[in-house]
């Protein structure tokens, strides 16, 4: 789900860490596995990957600090997925400047019950990956097959 619609009350999203910046209101990051939502269905989301949900684009030092939160409290996570509408420039620089780094666009179905059902929205992925995946080999060569 975009990022412009916060979940009433966190429903849904069962961690989440609160962001007090300076110079605006507190607010919350939100955090739900990603295969309990749409997303599941769009990209291959691993068992402790996690979607976020920020309530408010004032803080991207704040988004970062929780997300490193989470990897610290949930070390098996190794995927942190925001999701923007597709050419939500402003939502994808937002992200960007929280460390997430742009990985590809999605369509994701309406859930069945939502008006107008069978639709489908672009969503632009971003995801942000603690240091312990980074550091892993990417060449087919490199990786360690035992």
């Amino acid at each position: 789900m975009p990022h412009d619609t916060p979940s009433e009350n966190g429903a849904g999203w069962p961690t989440s860490y609160l962001v007090e910046p300076a110079d605006a209101p507190a607010f919350r990051v939100r955090f739900r596995p990603a295969l309990d939502g749409p997303l599941a269905q769009a990209y291959p989301a691993g068992i402790h990957d996690v979607e976020v949900r920020v309530e408010s684009l004032v803080d991207a030092d704040g988004v970062n600090r929780a997300c490193q939160s989470m990897f610290v409290d949930h070390p098996q996570c190794r995927r942190i997925t925001f999701a923007a509408r597709a050419n939500d420039v402003s939502v994808i620089a937002f992200a960007e400047e929280a460390g997430f780094r742009y990985v590809l666009d999605v369509d994701v179905r309406e859930p069945a019950g939502s008006a107008p059902e069978n639709t489908a929205t672009e969503l632009s992925l971003l995801v942000l990956e603690p240091q312990w995946i980074l550091e892993q080999p990417i060449a087919v060569d490199d990786l360690p097959l035992s």
